[in-house]
């Protein structure tokens, strides 16, 4: 039960940076995707899959424009 209240509190704040970041140095920076990856860790271990599988996703192609790929 604590793992999950406490898995349920660090979504929370992964969320808040999230959205700090993508205002502030833009929603393709690296530091805003590491933060997109974090959640994204966060979500795993809370079994939500299909929000891991969406931040994923939204990271791959994130990369790849950087990329130019």
């Amino acid at each position: 039960m604590e793992i999950l209240v406490n898995g349920q509190k660090s979504e929370i704040l992964e969320i808040q940076v999230l959205e700090m970041r993508t205002r502030i140095p833009g929603k393709e920076h690296p530091d805003t995707l590491t933060s997109r990856n974090n959640l994204a860790f966060t979500y795993q271990n809370l079994g939500k899959q299909a929000e891991v599988d969406q931040l994923e996703i939204q990271v791959l192609e994130m990369k790849a424009r950087a990329l130019e790929l």
